[in-house]
């Protein structure tokens, strides 16, 4: 009997093992990328570049634990963070709620579903056929001059304001594609 018990045990802790790998790398391959976390040195330098502040709204799209959104949030900005992983959401609200971040919010949706018009700023960490693939979605949605941040994969067609330690700044309508703009 107890050789029972040991044997639905292990087959138990193997298939949440299972179930963890697929919904926090395989699941998220459907519209973006698995969950990397950026470093705390990245994430600092991707917000310096973004000038957030109070009555600026942003975006991190792919925000996986949050971290991203937390920092956008302690600028005084808007932060909205767009993850598909439910335990990634899960963690996210959590780590809001600790923190009392009443101008953070994490939002269990696909990004590539969502209308991107109102964010000043977008903060990315995807792979590089994602860059590609939503370069669109942003000329058709981002208003000009709007800025996209993105660590480690560049957007090809898109010429970034600064550029610095495989961080990637653009200023939408600037070599982007787009209407003009002289803001960023």
């Amino acid at each position: 009997m107890s050789e029972i018990i040991v044997l639905l045990a292990g087959i138990l802790i193997a298939s949440f093992i299972v179930v963890s790998y697929v919904a926090l790398f395989i699941y998220p391959l459907k519209s973006g990328a698995p969950y990397v976390p950026s470093n705390p040195e990245v994430v600092t330098s991707m917000i310096g570049m973004a000038n957030l502040g109070p009555g600026k709204v942003a975006a991190d799209l792919g925000s996986g634990d949050g971290r991203i959104v937390v920092a956008i949030a302690n600028t005084g900005a808007e932060a909205h963070g767009y993850e598909i992983s439910p335990p990634l959401v899960a963690l996210s609200r959590s780590k809001l709620k600790k923190l009392n971040l009443n101008n953070a919010f994490i939002h269990k949706k696909d990004f590539w579903k969502e209308d991107l018009s109102g964010y000043d700023a977008i903060f990315m960490y995807q792979l590089p056929y994602v860059m590609q693939k939503i370069e669109p979605k942003f000329l058709d949605s981002l208003k000009p001059g709007a800025v996209v941040i993105s660590n480690a994969f560049s957007i090809k067609k898109w010429k970034p304001f600064r550029s610095e330690n495989s961080i990637f700044a653009y200023n939408v309508g600037e070599n982007t594609g787009n209407k003009d703009s002289s803001q960023h």
